[in-house]
Parts: structure tokens; sequence; C-alpha cells
């Protein structure tokens, strides 16, 4: 327990036990200080614990039992007998209302919009393939089938990108 104490300056010191007759310094006024020496506790407590022990014991009466009046079995049998009314429901409350996200604002027009697939691009370097092999099997004089087969392919991809069909 905490050993209170003042210094003549009037500020007041609250200190641990263990400090009880050790000297201190006074942080305001510089004055040396000693902790008193709490005294020792009073047997006042172990007189009150003694005087209980040997009081005599209060007589223990035994309790009634509980019944409730006769009045509450008068509508018993008309409360067992007729369903009890269903609870009354709270009112729902009113739905909120959803808010709407703005979207943003697209480009219309009344120009047409070309919708380019990736077999466009495809397309169109399968006809730059086929024809830069034309070109090279007609210089080294050969008949360039395989050659217009790729730049066809590649034609009929750009076409059916640029139109819009849909790739399978």
């Amino acid at each position: 327990m905490p050993i209170p104490f003042a210094c003549p300056c009037g500020r007041a010191f609250r200190v641990k036990d263990e400090y009880a007759g050790k000297k201190t310094k006074c942080p305001a006024c510089a004055a040396v200080l000693t902790v008193p020496v709490p005294p020792p506790p009073t047997v006042d407590e172990d007189e009150a614990f003694r005087l209980l022990n040997e009081a005599p014991l209060p007589e223990r009466t035994a309790r009634p039992a509980w019944s409730p009046p006769a009045e509450a079995y008068a509508d018993v049998s008309a409360r067992v007998s007729s369903p009890a009314p269903p609870p009354a429901e709270e009112p729902a409350a009113p739905p909120r209302p959803k808010k709407k996200r703005k979207r943003p604002q697209r480009w219309q027009s009344d120009v047409p919009r070309i919708s380019l697939s990736p077999a466009v691009l495809g397309g169109l370097a399968a006809l730059v393939g086929g024809g830069v092999f034309i070109y090279l099997a007609v210089e080294a004089g050969r008949v360039p089938i395989r050659a217009v087969v790729l730049a066809g392919f590649g034609l009929l991809a750009v076409a059916r990108g640029v139109l819009g069909a849909e790739e399978a």
C-alpha cells in the first residue's frame, strides 16, 4: 500500500512501501526528505473477525413453498382451449431505392462502326506472306500454288473480320 507524505514546500508524494525510512529529494524545492514508516496495521479487522466467528448462527426457518394464487388458475382452461392470437408483426421497412451507376457516354453517330477481330491481323499477315511467296516463285520460274492458297485464306480472313463474322 503506498505511503503518502508531503514536503514542507507543499508538494505531496506517494511512494511504495519498500522506500519506507529512506531519503529522497523533493523535485520542487530540492529539500532532502525521509519517507515515513507507516504504522503497523490495526487489529480491528482481526477483532471483528473473531467476534463474527464466536456469534451464534441464526436459526434457519423452512421457507414455505410458493404457490400461485387461485385467480391464476381461473382462466387456464380458456387459454388452453383457444389458440393464442398471432403476435403482431412489425411493418416491414420500405425498400431502399437502388443507386444508379452512371455509365460513360459512348460515341454515337450515324456512321456504322467497323469491328475488327484478331483474325484481321492474321489475315493481313497471310496476305502479305502469300504475296511475297508468289513474287519469289514467279522470279524462280515456278508455279506458286501454295502461295496463292495462302493469300486466298488471308483475303478470306480479312473479309470475315471486317464484316464482323463470328469466329468458330
